[in-house]
């Protein structure tokens, strides 16, 4: 009998990728210390995404979709996005030192993160 090969930590990991995305929507560093030290994700992760993101999972969609409270679903995605953007004090930061001062960027804000988001769907495809 032949012995199978045990997965890599990279292969282990994507699965564990694959399951955190599947239940929280995105899988973080953080949900990943449940499973893996440090030194693993920060050695591992990078292959391990590659291999995850050729890992499929199937969710059958309903013909009609359920109805939803948009502005609910609106605080979620923007939660999960704002957790997954930089940090924004070292945007402000990095504004700063090209001469934005702060009553600036307060003005400019609102229109920034909705150019930037704009740029984002635009270079993105769309999603």
């Amino acid at each position: 009998m032949l012995d199978t090969p045990s997965p890599s930590v990279a292969e282990r990991m994507a699965v564990v990728m694959r399951d955190i995305n599947a239940e929280e929507g995105c899988c973080t560093t953080a949900a990943l210390l449940g499973h893996f030290d440090q030194a693993a994700i920060d050695a591992h992760a990078g292959e391990a995404r590659r291999i995850a993101n050729g890992l499929f999972v199937r969710h059958d969609q309903p013909t009609t979709p359920a109805p939803h409270d948009r502005a609910a679903r609106l605080r979620k995605a923007v939660a999960l996005v704002g957790g997954l953007m930089p940090d924004i004090g070292g945007i402000t930061s990095s504004l700063r030192t090209v001469g934005f001062t702060n009553p600036e960027l307060a003005d400019l804000w609102p229109e920034l993160i909705a150019n930037a988001g704009d740029l984002f769907i635009a270079t993105r495809g769309g999603h």
